[in-house]
């Protein structure tokens, strides 16, 4: 069998990777498209660092908003309590007081 020749060489080579175009242009657009890629990767990790962190605050706020409500419905419960035992109070005194006086004649307790 013979050896191919110079040419023979040289076109079996352009059939191979006759599809690969390759130039200039493309690898320095490759270039920014990688570096592009790389710093797209960098954003995100830092997003889904923020996230996390918004995630935890979140999550913070939401117990403390709980825990304030909470407590301010305990305290709306301890006035009410406070109010109807200061109004038996006055009830009583009322009652005490207004059985004992006798209104005089111009209207004035005695």
């Amino acid at each position: 069998m013979e050896e191919p020749t110079q040419q023979e060489d040289d076109i079996t080579d352009i059939d191979l990777y006759g599809d690969l175009h390759l130039d200039i242009a493309q690898q320095i657009s490759y270039d920014e498209m990688k570096a592009k890629c790389e710093e797209q990767e960098l954003t995100i990790n830092d997003l889904q660092k923020e996230n996390s962190h918004l995630k935890e605050q979140n999550e913070i706020l939401k117990k403390n908003i709980s825990s304030l409500y909470l407590t301010a419905r305990n305290e709306i419960t301890r006035k009410d309590a406070e109010i109807k035992r200061l109004q038996d109070i006055e009830i009583r005194h009322r009652t005490r007081y207004g059985q004992k006086r006798q209104p005089t004649k111009d209207g004035q307790s005695k």
